[in-house]
């Protein structure tokens, strides 16, 4: 959008006749959707296209910090069947080698070897297309903030009404991860990612730093970025040097946990819950996390600002879980003492509150005296009194 100048001359090369041209961008607005680049009037962009009588032409497209170039090979001056790229270098994507073909039934592009962002795969939005344009990738990186997050993803994905495809990464040596796309009915994408070590997944996203190991599976529904939702199940998980943790754990006063905390970790031997992100919020219902010797429940919302984060959970923790859960598996009384998933016949009440990196801890004593049912008479309310 905005003025060109374009400078067109003949060049003559090996008896082939070529007419190349130069187009200064310098003063229009430009957008390549495809990249999701972005170029304002007033910044430097070109176009430089050389095109030869047996129907080939090479191009180069440049701005500040952009550069994609390669060959292309036509049917006519303006159908492509083939475009080899020897270069596509964006903030977000470092790809060079690629192709990108007609097959007639179908169109492909392919690449092996890159580093692509999460922040702009999470800003792509695929439009329905007549024909399947197919994804084909190998040996890519996908860093989160900077930071390796993915390696060595190979996959393959079909765009044409929705995304629909797998694709698979390595975390380490030891621990990998696969993730099954299918379309859903709101024009966007479910992501069902399951691996055998979600510790290291949530400390390279930056979502949590004290977990450990850990088989998971995570089914996600994916509007946009602004609107996700989903469940989350992890198996023998193991938490250690969790300060929010430490915190309830001492002001409850149970013995004996906080060395296992900050020694070899508390194991987890199941964690299960749901999640609503919109609009900056994420929000945790029916979260339990039980093991041997705890039990928790957690509920509640962690918001995110500019400058920080707040966050609200509140739920229940109890000790010996092991041995809670023996008395709930008695009939009747079991029912009325044992309370809810995740609960036992003896827990504190907690609520977790304020800045993310150094929330308040409350917690109420008086709670583990009102067994299963009763217990909620005696949980903390939203004020913080008891």
């Amino acid at each position: 959008k905005g003025p060109l100048k374009i400078t067109f001359f003949p060049v003559g090369k090996d008896d082939n006749i070529l007419i190349r041209s130069s187009i200064d961008l310098t003063k229009a607005d430009v957008y390549i959707p495809a990249l999701a680049l972005k170029k304002v009037r007033g910044k430097i962009g070109q176009v430089k296209l050389g095109f030869t009588k047996d129907n080939k032409s090479v191009f180069n497209y440049s701005q500040d910090d952009v550069l994609v170039s390669g060959t292309a090979s036509h049917k006519s001056s303006f159908e492509i069947e083939k475009v080899k790229y020897s270069n596509i270098k964006t903030p977000d994507i470092i790809i060079e080698r690629a192709t990108f073909q007609k097959f007639g039934e179908y169109n492909q592009f392919k690449t092996d070897g890159g580093t692509i962002s999460l922040e702009f795969l999470m800003r792509l939005s695929f439009k329905k297309k007549d024909i399947p344009l197919d994804f084909i990738f190998s040996d890519i990186v996908v860093t989160f903030k900077k930071n390796k997050f993915l390696d060595s993803i190979k996959g393959e994905i079909r765009s044409l009404e929705g995304l629909r495809g797998y694709a698979k990464a390595k975390l380490s040596l030891k621990s990998s991860l696969e993730i099954i796309i299918d379309p859903n009915k709101n024009n966007g994408i479910n992501l069902v990612i399951s691996g055998n070590n979600a510790g290291e997944l949530l400390r390279r996203g930056k979502y949590y730093n004290n977990g450990y190991g850990g088989i998971f599976k995570a089914s996600i529904s994916y509007k946009n970025r602004m609107k996700i939702s989903g469940s989350l199940q992890i198996e023998q998980f193991r938490i250690k040097n969790a300060p929010v943790l430490a915190q309830i754990i001492s002001s409850a006063s149970i013995i004996g946990l906080l060395d296992n905390l900050n020694g070899n970790g508390l194991l987890f031997t199941k964690i299960e819950g749901s999640f609503d992100y919109k609009d900056g919020e994420l929000t945790l219902n029916d979260g339990v996390a039980v093991g041997p010797s705890l039990g928790l429940t957690m509920a509640g919302y962690e918001r995110y600002g500019k400058k920080q984060n707040t966050v609200n959970v509140n739920g229940l923790v109890s000790p010996v879980y092991i041995i809670n859960g023996v008395v709930k598996a008695i009939p009747l009384i079991g029912k009325v003492l044992g309370g809810e998933k995740g609960e036992g016949v003896f827990g504190v009440s907690y609520r977790v509150q304020g800045n993310s990196s150094n929330p308040r801890v409350l917690v109420n004593p008086l709670s583990i005296l009102t067994p299963g049912l009763f217990r909620n008479i005696f949980n903390i309310e939203e004020n913080g009194n008891k």
